[in-house]
């Protein structure tokens, strides 16, 4: 449709240009014909006067005239040419806009039955049966391309939809794919995420995150079934710490896991964070 709208608009301009310079052309011829009529009357000559002396002037003048009557029926010729398309362009413009709607239509169509073929696939089991019928019927019904395309696909593809049965919705609720878990999880990262960001590719950003790790670890979370064990409990690893900070900076005469001694442990973490030249604070107290 483009190329019938462009050449449909480039020859409207084409016509209006030559037509701007048909008037040009007129307007002239007309000073020319005064110009020898102006000549004619000086010189006391008549119209179409045969005997007249034909001096350089007046030759100047007819020339002239020649000229321009030729580039005015020139232009004019061109003129009734280009009007002349531009019906047979519209009748063109008219055609390929009707082709683009049939198509626009049969695309706009294609793209709701895959719509409505997705929506069944992510259809819960007790909704299944309902859902493909419905969209059965739609198929028999359309005379779409794709319509026959995915009945096939809904017949030879059972595979699909082993799992649509009603019994699984209740053993696979659709909660069941969000646990609290998860949710902790993400919820102690996200905002990790943004202020990581800001330290990039470094240590620093390696040692933040190995604090989190450790607290993730050595936390409970406070919702759920397992809310009264951490991570490390439940895989059968008791720590000794009461928390993430108990573990990170141990109290006075307490070594940590590995057997350093706190200094040691204190210096460790100042060397994974750069610019840091300061000891840490061992009087922390771990989280109540």
């Amino acid at each position: 449709m483009g190329h019938a709208k462009e050449a449909l608009a480039g020859t409207r301009k084409k016509l209006y240009t030559k037509r701007r310079q048909l008037k040009g052309k007129q307007a002239r011829l007309v000073k020319a014909e005064q110009a020898r009529d102006h000549y004619n009357t000086v010189h006391d000559i008549k119209r179409n006067a045969k005997n007249a002396p034909w001096t350089p002037e007046r030759n100047v003048l007819k020339a002239n005239l020649n000229q321009l009557r030729a580039e005015v029926r020139s232009k004019a010729a061109t003129i009734a040419t280009l009007e002349e398309q531009i019906p047979t362009l519209q009748k063109a413009l008219k055609k390929v806009e009707k082709s683009y709607q049939k198509k626009k239509q049969a695309s706009l169509q294609a793209g709701r039955l895959a719509a409505r073929f997705k929506a069944l696939l992510q259809s819960r089991p007790a909704d299944f049966a309902t859902g493909k019928a419905q969209l059965d019927t739609i198929l028999a019904r359309s005379k779409n391309v794709l319509a026959p395309k995915l009945r096939k696909f809904l017949k030879t593809h059972p595979e699909l939809f082993a799992t649509k049965v009603p019994d699984l919705d209740a053993l696979c609720p659709p909660a069941a794919a969000t646990t609290n878990i998860i949710e902790g999880i993400f919820g102690l990262l996200r905002p990790l995420l943004r202020k990581a960001r800001h330290f990039g590719a470094t240590p620093a950003a390696a040692a933040l995150f190995e604090i989190v790790r450790l607290r993730h670890n050595l936390t409970p979370p406070y919702t759920g079934p397992n809310n009264g064990t951490t991570p490390l409990e439940r895989v059968g690893v008791h720590s000794r710490y009461a928390d993430y900070l108990d573990a990170l900076f141990p109290p006075n005469g307490i070594k940590s896991e590995c057997g350093r001694s706190v200094k040691v442990f204190e210096q460790k973490i100042i060397q994974r964070i750069p610019g840091s030249h300061t000891g840490i604070s061992t009087g922390i107290a771990p989280a109540g």
